[in-house]
């Protein structure tokens, strides 16, 4: 691990190790360096994750990047499994970056479940979005 700290495969290695052995903030720790280097990885890692620790709070707060990709495709595994709870926290982390970003982040696969069931119920939240969706 220190050999290759920022190398995704080495880290996404090292966590799942990590988590075999039940140090579960190193393996978070090193979950996070695949967030932050390797997007293509990222469906696997936040489903993984996901399993390991089912709070969307703790997992913005500690183990995903601040940053509008990582965040659109936590909210599009939480749009996928249905979880409006969690999704409404990821939408609201993904505002508050106030940082621009595109359907790539994750979301516009999913979009006619997140227009048609989610933002609209929520107030606030669907004032931002139908800003934001222009």
């Amino acid at each position: 691990m220190r050999a290759a700290p920022k190398k995704p495969d080495v880290a996404w290695e090292a966590g799942n190790f990590l988590l075999l052995r039940g140090e579960r903030d190193a393996a978070m720790r090193e979950f996070r360096v695949v967030l932050e280097n390797d997007d293509i990885a990222a469906p696997a890692v936040l489903d993984l994750i996901w399993r390991v620790e089912p709070d969307a709070q703790a997992l913005l707060d500690q183990v995903i990047p601040a940053r509008p990709e990582t965040y659109g495709a936590f909210l599009a595994h939480l749009i996928y499994k249905k979880d409006n709870d969690a999704a409404a926290k990821a939408w609201s982390a993904l505002i508050g970056l106030q940082q621009p970003f595109s359907q790539r982040t994750g979301w516009a696969t999913s979009n006619t479940y997140w227009v048609s069931e989610w933002p609209i119920r929520r107030g606030t939240r669907g004032r931002r979005w139908r800003r934001c969706a222009g």
